[in-house]
């Protein structure tokens, strides 16, 4: 019995060994979707844009330099903004390993633009098509050939850097960052970041498109003077609010995140600035939302290790990119976030109110009120207000949670005798009307009172003479409410 056990099983393996469909054959095609539709190689780096479709990072960044539009998209009307498409990226890396199939490589920006060119030149009609015939168009590389097939020589491509570029301080740095050489790379940087310093002209002429995709591989360098100096100079250029949205459509924020996660100590610093600094312009906050920058912004602004500086930048990072309502839920999201921002409230001081300030804006948003009061949020609020910790900032945080859940929030204020408190906040002297009128809606919900100033307003209750609120559905002939004399909750959806 054990012979034929084992016979069976070597039968089985030899099978399996010589079945012709266990894994795919390395002649095997890539499906359609691996292809990058302009230059029908298999993508190292596939992005999406926001018409939707996926392309290879450095050809559809060509195209972009180039003013050019690739007939699949129809028109740019939406500003070019680049999302990272890892779901493909790793099933193209599967499907190779599986297969036998070369890794692809990131074809350099050079080479896409000698081949951008290519397309805009065998048409017509100019680049606003890129039909190409057979007859007339350089071939397509097959899927098989490596970047190299679209290599340009060095004369080809210094003459296209010669023809387009004529600020000299900008070829020095870039020659320089573009050096093989980690001492030159080193050099252009230092350069570059002195430059920036200079003043608000200097910075905006030295954000082109060409340094800032020069300057995005130095951002995750593992040389630290490197990643520190290429973080810290991004820093410089994103103060102008002309360059903050070429920054963030240069491809820069996927890796400030990574800087943030796993890089040096001092390049992380500058990252956390960085973002602080592009999450200002309205038009990034979505944006820097969906490429992941939340998590690790909360990671750094909650450990108290770390430098204050850094610190209120990954605060009021965070702040910034809340005023976005998708980012609100982000935050709530990322596992430990509220508990961590109610520690660092306690903490008081300058890094106290920044979390205040993002706690204020997330507490209006109905996950963040059930994730806060989880948490215990309203007993660490009328625990700061007694210790005269940002008392304003915990009356709107309790005004925000007490919005659409009157019953739950008048529950756990009520244990930590909360009405007293923040009627003594509300009272003192140079309260602000926005946060007296909030302090007073909020002591008329911890007392039931809300709920009938807006019912009365809607012209949809009157109240009996025992004290029970009464539905005008019930006046009409409706049933009771029941014995207990229960109320009616209505959402105040009141805002300020």
């Amino acid at each position: 019995m054990g012979s034929r056990k084992h016979r069976w099983r070597l039968s089985f393996h030899r099978s399996r060994s010589r079945s012709p469909s266990s894994s795919p054959s390395p002649s095997t095609e890539p499906p359609p979707e691996f292809l990058c539709p302009l230059s029908s190689t298999l993508m190292a780096d596939p992005v999406v844009v926001p018409s939707g479709h996926t392309f290879e990072r450095t050809v559809i960044q060509a195209c972009n330099d180039l003013h050019f539009v690739p007939p699949i998209i129809s028109s740019q009307s939406s500003p070019l903004l680049l999302i990272p498409n890892s779901a493909l990226a790793s099933a193209i890396s599967r499907w190779c390993e599986l297969s036998g199939h070369p890794h692809p490589v990131p074809l350099p920006l050079d080479s896409a633009i000698a081949l951008v060119r290519r397309l805009m030149a065998v048409d017509n009609g100019g680049p606003k098509s890129c039909s190409i015939s057979s007859e007339d168009a350089t071939p397509t590389p097959t899927p098989t050939a490596t970047a190299s097939a679209f290599s340009v020589s060095s004369s080809s491509s210094s003459e296209i850097v010669d023809e387009t570029l004529d600020d000299p301080l900008e070829i020095e740095i870039l020659n320089k960052i573009k050096d093989p050489r980690v001492s030159e790379q080193e050099s252009g940087l230092i350069s570059l970041r002195r430059a920036t310093r200079e003043g608000q002209e200097r910075r905006i002429s030295l954000c082109t498109r060409r340094l800032l995709a020069a300057l995005r591989p130095m951002l995750v360098s593992r040389y630290e003077s490197i990643q520190a100096n290429a973080v810290a100079a991004l820093v410089n250029l994103s103060l102008e609010a002309k360059n903050k949205v070429p920054v963030v459509r240069s491809g820069a924020v996927p890796a400030l995140v990574d800087v943030l996660r796993c890089g040096h100590d001092e390049a992380r610093d500058h990252a956390a600035g960085a973002i602080f600094s592009l999450a200002m312009e309205d038009e990034n906050k979505a944006a820097i939302g969906v490429l992941g920058a939340v998590p690790p912004l909360i990671h750094l602004f909650c450990r108290s290790v770390e430098k204050d500086l850094a610190r209120r930048d990954a605060g009021m990072a965070i702040y910034h990119l809340c005023l976005a309502s998708s980012n609100r839920a982000r935050v709530v999201r990322t596992p430990g976030a509220v508990r961590g921002l109610l520690g660092v409230a306690k903490e008081g001081g300058e890094i106290g109110k920044v979390a205040m300030r993002v706690i204020g804006v997330i507490a209006g948003a109905e996950e963040a009120r059930t994730a806060m009061m989880d948490a215990g949020a309203v007993a660490v609020m009328v625990e700061m207000m007694k210790k005269g910790i940002d008392e304003e900032g915990c009356v709107v945080a309790m005004y925000g949670m007490s919005r659409g859940s009157g019953w739950r929030f008048r529950g756990l204020a009520r244990e930590v005798g909360a009405e007293e408190v923040v009627e003594r906040v509300v009272e003192k002297e140079g309260r602000t009307e926005m946060v007296k009128e909030m302090g007073r809606r909020v002591v008329k919900v911890m007392r039931g009172e809300m709920e009938m100033e807006v019912e009365m307003e809607m012209g949809r209750s009157v109240r009996s003479e025992n004290g029970e609120w009464l539905g005008r559905k019930m006046m009409m002939g409706r049933r009771d409410l029941g014995s207990g004399g229960g109320e009616l909750e209505v959402v105040n959806s009141a805002e300020f």
